[in-house]
């Protein structure tokens, strides 16, 4: 009787055993994922905005003065302090769809096709995602003009609004981020804000 168990038990222990000897290597093969907690991820998330910015994102457009209902034409630019090669630029521009309607939205023809763009109204969110395939990257120069995207702005509320880049901050999905080559590093950056006043 022992025997025929021990016939039965023991293929058991050896498939356990190859079983978790798999598992502990597929394990090992894997990347670690780090949890943080909220304080140390607030410290991730200012560390990039914390550091001197090397790019500036600038919004550009005839007159900060537009006519209700009247279509304006905005551009949105980035200008870096240094020559980088970029891996990826992912833009997040915040705007108010109850006071004004976006519409247009498109890419300027020196860079890739953006991987994803879009305008969103139900957050508000004008998106434009560039992954650049090429391995050396997409370059920009110190202190040249880098044209990214442009969209049309009609306002539907006279008053006061701006338009701005959304920049890193806890929890937030929609970040912009730039993604430097050569360190695969997040490229800290400063933005103005576009104040628009519309007039009846």
């Amino acid at each position: 009787m022992n025997n025929k168990y021990l016939k039965i038990l023991i293929p058991v222990v050896a498939i356990v055993v190859i079983l978790e000897s798999v598992i502990l290597i597929s394990r090992a093969s894997k990347p670690q994922t780090v949890i943080l907690d909220d304080q140390n991820m607030e410290q991730s998330n200012n560390a990039v905005v914390d550091q001197n910015p090397v790019l500036e994102f600038m919004f550009e457009t005839e007159s900060n003065t537009m006519q209700l209902n009247k279509t304006g034409l905005v551009k949105v630019n980035m200008v870096p302090v240094a020559d980088y090669n970029l891996d990826a630029v992912e833009l997040y521009i915040k705007y108010d769809p109850e006071v004004m309607t976006i519409s247009g939205l498109d890419y300027d023809r020196s860079l890739p096709k953006p991987t994803f763009s879009k305008i969103s109204v139900e957050k508000g969110m004008i998106v434009a995602n560039f992954l650049i395939s090429d391995e050396a990257g997409f370059g920009v120069r110190s202190g040249e003009v880098q044209s990214l995207i442009t969209f049309m702005v009609t306002p539907k509320v006279p008053g006061n609004y701006t338009l701005e880049v959304n920049k890193v901050a806890l929890g937030e999905e929609s970040a912009t981020l730039v993604v430097d080559n050569g360190t695969k590093n997040a490229l800290p950056f400063t933005s103005n804000k576009l104040d628009i006043n519309v007039l009846e």
